[in-house]
């Protein structure tokens, strides 16, 4: 698909997208972060104090929590559920790690913790410190996010200019370069960490892997590469005010809250796409600008892989 084709399709009409949902409320709320276990299990991070007001009321009451849903009859549908950890202070992030457990943690603290299912009842029952210092206090879109298990057994934040590492005989700690994540990180088949910077809409440092230190290059975007292409809303109401709206149709004029959908927050964890080549754009490897798996304040759904390879250029 040609770059002006792309930038004229809507999203449920021209570019084949099929949206079906596999998790909805009731059995979850506000969600912002999921992650998979060995066994396919959803983990689904729960803003539940998270603006329900304009005042922020009760956005750090102990109402947060982390759900688990399971697919047991191979539909596709998450039809079992249950609290894996409940009554947090907006959890910053959940990490699956080993069989029925997650590493989490508060906003405004500094501890990680791991949380097990001793009894396989998908509640967690046992809580263990896992490590110190990952934590600041301040607005919570500026603390830490994204915590992941990386392929060189390291584990990376945004925020954090250091990386923790699992072994029989403690935790340990290495620092790093500063990472310039904000909203979400990830990495891509080759174990190289990407993080997303927050309000700029674009990614965070990304030129070698951040372990060896922090080396920008001043040329490293394209230029106008922030400029989006979504649909027309009509209604030109966007974070950043009418210098961030394409008018007349009303539409985003150029990334600013995350580099993917807005209403993901601050877990807007950026998806990198391997193996699609791009024929058009000549590119075998693309930092996307939407997630695959999409979040509103009601449920998520999943995008189809036809549609996931048309948008990045190679027919299904």
């Amino acid at each position: 698909m040609a770059r002006a084709q792309l930038g004229q399709c809507t999203l449920f009409r021209d570019c084949g997208f099929k949206i079906e949902p596999v998790l909805t409320d009731p059995d979850i709320q506000e969600p912002a972060q999921i992650a998979f276990d060995g066994n396919g299990r959803m983990f689904v991070l729960e803003l539940r104090g998270y603006m329900q007001d304009a005042d922020a009321t009760g956005e750090l009451d102990p109402v947060g929590r982390i759900s688990v849903h399971e697919d047991k009859n191979n539909d596709g549908v998450y039809e079992t559920h249950a609290v894996f950890v409940d009554h947090m202070i907006f959890p910053r992030f959940v990490m699956p790690f080993g069989a029925n457990a997650i590493l989490s943690k508060e906003s405004n603290a500094d501890e990680v913790w791991k949380y097990t299912d001793t009894n396989n009842d998908n509640v967690a029952d046992k809580k263990e410190l896992f490590a110190t210092g990952m934590g600041r206090m301040m607005n919570v879109e500026h603390q830490e996010s994204g915590l992941f298990w990386s392929l060189d057994n390291w584990m990376y934040s945004t925020i954090n200019p250091v990386r923790l590492k699992w072994t029989p005989g403690g935790v340990l700690r290495e620092p790093t370069g500063s990472n310039g994540g904000q909203w979400g990180a990830t990495q891509d088949n080759y174990g190289k960490p990407w993080f997303q910077a927050g309000a700029s809409g674009m990614p965070g440092y990304f030129q070698l892997p951040v372990a060896y230190g922090n080396f920008p290059w001043p040329e490293q975007f394209e230029t106008d590469l922030n400029i989006t292409w979504g649909a027309p809303v009509l209604i030109a109401d966007m974070q950043g005010g009418m210098n961030a709206v394409r008018m007349p149709d009303g539409s985003l004029a150029r990334a600013t809250g995350s580099a993917t959908a807005r209403p993901c927050l601050m877990w807007c964890a950026p998806v990198v796409a391997n193996g699609i080549v791009d024929k058009q754009w000549n590119s075998p490897m693309s930092f996307t600008v939407g997630v695959l798996a999409a979040f509103s304040t009601t449920g998520c759904a999943t995008l189809t892989a036809s549609a996931t390879a048309q948008i990045f250029g190679q027919a299904p």
